[in-house]
């Protein structure tokens, strides 16, 4: 009981200190709309290494909150490159630190892993503490040059870091419900989750590619309708041939895809108010272009 305590307090008290970070960044940093859409870039290049490290096992998580081991494991994956990094990226970031700043945060990053390496709660397999080192710098930098190409409204960027913003709540959503276990993803006559955290990115992109399709349409409300229709129709077609799997009914699905599509309208409301922001060459310092007498 002891050992659980201990597992769950260390994760849990970096989840409460980088969430911190971004709400003092949020907080203090005018240009909120271009830091969220940071964020969700941040989160689903750290989503990139994470998939990887996590089908290959590089390492194992053990925060002791879910009861099965490969979940628990997972969540560990989830705190740390959903939130500990990318939070601390946009952190550095938004207030322009520099390669001294960037290094102590990579130290401490480094810090971490071995303090958790020695508490048992975190067990590296052929993952490195010196990949972390090395990587984790990259990665701010890369946030950065991320941040410049945002605020320079670069369309391609907007769009890619738009559909990461969606898809990032996609996958979020989809974890709780696989946790709940009404939900799971794969072939083959028994679903494991290593095969459903495999194929659930996939399947995500897919989901998210059909919704954002709706802002195409010239009546939103048909979009809407056509959008999750097509969705519902592609989760009834991957039921029936055994790659989907869930324990609720087709009602609950369309309103779930519904519920995407209110979410993702509120996701472009935060690129619209950047296409409206004029930003000028210090990163923490913009103007809103006024519309009055115009």
């Amino acid at each position: 009981m002891r050992k659980r305590r201990i597992n769950r307090v260390s994760f849990i008290s970096l989840l409460g200190v980088h969430v911190l970070l971004v709400l003092i960044t949020l907080y203090k940093k005018k240009d909120r709309s271009g830091l969220l859409a940071l964020l969700a870039s941040n989160v689903g290049l750290a989503y990139l290494l994470e998939y990887f490290l996590l089908y290959y096992s590089g390492y194992r998580y053990k925060p002791k909150i879910l009861k099965h081991n490969y979940m628990d494991n997972v969540l560990g994956g989830v705190l740390s490159q959903f939130i500990y990094v990318p939070f601390t990226a946009v952190f550095i970031t938004a207030f322009n630190i520099g390669w001294v700043g960037k290094t102590l945060f990579a130290s401490y990053f480094v810090l971490v892993e071995e303090l958790f390496v020695k508490l048992k709660i975190y067990k590296q397999k052929w993952w490195r503490t010196t990949y972390t080192g090395l990587l984790i710098p990259f990665f701010f930098y890369i946030s950065d040059y991320w941040y410049g190409l945002i605020k320079r409204k670069k369309t391609a960027v907007l769009h890619l870091s738009f559909f990461h913003m969606v898809m990032v709540i996609y996958l979020n959503i989809m974890f709780y419900i696989a946790v709940a276990k009404k939900f799971r993803l794969g072939f083959s006559i028994y679903h494991n989750w290593k095969k459903h955290f495999f194929v659930a990115p996939a399947y995500a992109a897919v989901a998210t590619w059909i919704l954002l399709q709706r802002f195409k349409f010239n009546n939103i409300w048909t979009g809407t309708m056509v959008t999750s229709l097509l969705q519902t129709t592609l989760d009834i077609f991957l039921k029936n041939i055994g790659f989907l799997r869930t324990s609720f009914p087709v009602g609950l699905s369309i309103l779930f895809h519904l519920f995407m599509h209110y979410v993702a309208s509120k996701c472009k409301n935060i690129f619209e108010n950047i296409s409206k922001t004029q930003y000028r060459n210090d990163r923490t310092i913009f103007t809103k272009t006024s519309t009055e007498g115009k």
